[in-house]
C-alpha cells in the first residue's frame, strides 16, 4: 500500500504526528515499512514493541520506505521531547520503564523492533556524531548515508505522541545502546537514563540458564562489530571466550558505551544503578523523572509503588516477582554458580576493562 492509499491513516501529516498507528518493522529486502494499529492500552500492555507487540486489531499496513523519506521531508517533526532509557541488560530497566508508564504525560515505548533492527544493521565502526572511522563498512550493512535516512525515519516515528504535551520515554533495547550518541545528538532537548548493574550481579543472572547462554553468544556476534571503537575491546575475540568471559566483555561494552555517553556531559545523561529501581523505587524514579521533566514537582501518583508494577516480573506480569525476590535468587545464585562467574570479574581486572562499572 501507498500513502495515498491509506483511507484509515486518513493523511500523512496524522501518520507523523500520531502513534495511532505504530511502525512494527523494517522489511529492508521489499523496502517497506509495516505499521500496526495502536492505542494507549495496547502500548502500555505490550511487554515490548516487538513480535511481543499488541496490537488493536490484525490489520497490518506495509508501506514504502521510500513514500514515508518523501513525506517526511514536508513535514514538520512532532513536537513532543524524546528522551532515552539505555541499560546493560537484566538490571531492571524494563521496571523503570512500566514506573514510568504511570506518570502522565509519559508515553513509554519499550524496547521498539525498528530502533533495534536500525542498530543491528548499523554500519561498523562508526565514531560519534554519523563520523565514519575509514574501517571496512563491507559487512553486508546498509551504505551509512542510506543508513541515516531510514534512522532519521525510524526516529521521527517513534517521537509522536498522543498529544502535544506527551512526553516520549524510548526504553531501547541493549543492542541500542551503541546509538546513544548519535540519538542525543538530533536534539538538544532529549536526555538519556542509563541503567547499570554490578558485573558480578550481572554474570550470575546472564549464567543462570542455558537459553540465556544462548542468547549471549548470539548477542556476542552483535557486541563485537559495536567493540571495534572501544580499543580496550576491539583486540579480542569474544567468540573464543568462555560464557563468563564473553559475558563480561558484554558488559565491558556496554559500560565503555556508558562513558562515552556520560562524556557529553551529566545534564545529558544519568546513571541509575538497577538496584536502587528494585530496591528503594521512590527515589530512582523521581530521579529520573526530574530528569526526564516529567511534572512530579508536588510528589509522584499515588499508590505508584503498591501496586501490580513492584510486585510482578518486569518482562512478565503475569509472573509474582519483587525486590526480595531478586535478592533471594542473587544469593541462590551465588552458591550455584559464583565461581564461574568469579571468572569473569578477574577476567575484566586483569583486561583492565571496568570502563567505571561496578565490579
Amino acid at each position: 500500500m501507498t500513502l495515498g492509499s491509506l483511507s484509515a491513516m486518513k493523511s500523512a501529516l496524522e501518520l507523523f504526528r500520531s502513534p495511532g498507528f505504530y511502525p512494527l518493522r523494517m522489511d529492508f529486502d521489499s523496502g517497506t515499512v509495516s505499521f500496526v494499529p495502536m492505542s494507549r492500552a495496547a502500548y502500555k500492555a505490550s511487554s515490548f514493541l516487538d513480535g511481543r507487540t499488541q496490537p488493536t486489531s490484525s490489520e497490518r499496513y506495509d508501506i514504502p520506505a521510500a513514500d514515508l523519506l518523501l513525506a517526511a521531508a514536508e513535514l514538520p517533526p512532532a513536537p513532543n521531547r524524546v528522551h532515552y532509557i539505555f541499560h546493560a541488560a537484566f538490571c531492571c530497566s524494563t521496571l523503570l520503564a512500566r514506573y514510568l508508564e504511570l506518570i502522565p504525560p509519559c508515553f513509554v515505548l519499550k524496547e521498539p523492533l525498528f530502533l533495534t533492527q536500525m542498530a543491528v544493521v548499523r554500519p561498523r565502526a562508526m565514531a560519534a556524531h554519523g563520523a565514519w572511522s575509514g574501517v571496512s563498512i563491507n559487512d553486508g550493512a546498509l551504505d551509512p548515508a542510506e543508513w541515516t535516512r531510514l534512522l532519521d525515519l525510524c526516529v521521527r516515528l517513534l517521537g509522536r505522541g498522543y498529544a502535544p504535551e506527551d512526553i516520549v520515554a524510548i526504553k531501547v533495547n541493549d543492542i541500542c545502546n551503541s546509538l546513544g550518541e548519535l540519538l542525543l545528538a538530533r536534539d538538544a532537548a532529549s536526555k538519556a537514563v542509563f541503567v547499570t548493574i554490578g558485573l558480578k550481579d550481572f554474570l550470575l543472572v546472564l549464567l543462570k540458564s542455558p537459553d540465556r547462554r544462548q542468547w549471549l553468544r548470539g548477542r556476542l556476534l552483535k557486541a563485537q562489530k559495536d567493540a571495534a571503537i572501544v580499543p580496550e575491546l576491539a583486540v579480542f575475540d569474544p567468540a573464543q571466550m568462555s560464557d563468563a568471559e564473553g559475558g563480561a566483555y558484554l558488559w565491558a561494552l556496554n559500560e565503555a558505551l556508558r562513558a562515552r555517553l556520560c562524556s557529553l556531559g551529566q545534564s545529558s545523561v544519568l546513571t541509575i544503578p538497577g538496584e536502587e529501581i528494585s530496591d528503594a523505587p521512590a527515589g530512582a524514579v523521581r530521579a529520573v523523572a526530574n530528569h526526564f521533566g516529567l511534572p512530579v514537582s508536588q510528589g509522584l501518583p499515588k499508590n505508584i509503588f503498591s501496586g501490580a508494577t513492584a510486585a510482578r516480573y518486569a518482562k512478565d506480569p503475569s509472573r509474582a516477582y519483587d525486590a526480595g525476590s531478586r535478592r533471594k535468587e542473587l544469593k541462590t545464585l551465588q552458591k550455584q554458580i559464583g565461581p564461574e562467574a568469579d571468572r569473569g570479574v578477574e577476567w575484566a581486572a586483569k583486561h583492565r576493562v571496568l570502563f567505571g562499572g561496578r565490579p
